[in-house]
Parts: C-alpha cells; sequence; structure tokens
C-alpha cells in the first residue's frame, strides 16, 4: 500500500491480506459512492476528509489490488 505525502509516494509498512484489502477498498469507495469491478477496472474517488483514492483491479496489475491514497492533511 502507497501513501503520497507532500508530492511523494511512500511504501506504508501495513500489511494486509489479499481480501482484506479489497474489504478496505470496498468501505473506503462506499463512503464516495463509487464502486470497482471489471466494467470500472480503475476508480479515483474522493474521501470525506478531502483525502483522494486511485485503486486499480488485480486484472490490470501484476498481482493484487494497487491502491495509492493521497492526503490532503498539512502538518501543523
Amino acid at each position: 500500500m502507497f501513501i503520497a505525502r507532500r508530492g511523494r509516494s511512500e511504501l506504508t509498512t501495513t500489511i494486509l491480506a489479499p481480501g482484506e484489502l479489497a474489504d478496505l477498498v470496498e468501505r473506503m469507495l462506499r463512503t464516495s459512492g463509487r464502486r470497482i469491478d471489471m466494467s470500472t477496472p480503475f476508480v479515483d474517488a474522493t474521501m470525506p476528509d478531502g483525502s483522494r483514492l486511485h485503486v486499480v483491479i488485480p486484472d490490470m496489475i501484476l498481482a493484487g489490488v494497487a491502491d495509492l491514497l493521497r492526503s490532503t492533511q498539512h502538518a501543523s
């Protein structure tokens, strides 16, 4: 899982099983009214806090679900 902060993508230390990641993505997309499946293999969505989520399903990449969360939160 990658998170983009300050214009840079960072690989997180979060490790999820493929099913756990898919469940997380579905829950996150539910708040945006978007869905991901073979008819929409990649999705860009905005989360309630303004963060943006980009997801690509496994058949479109080499292994697993790819996701990138762009945070709009700034350090204080």
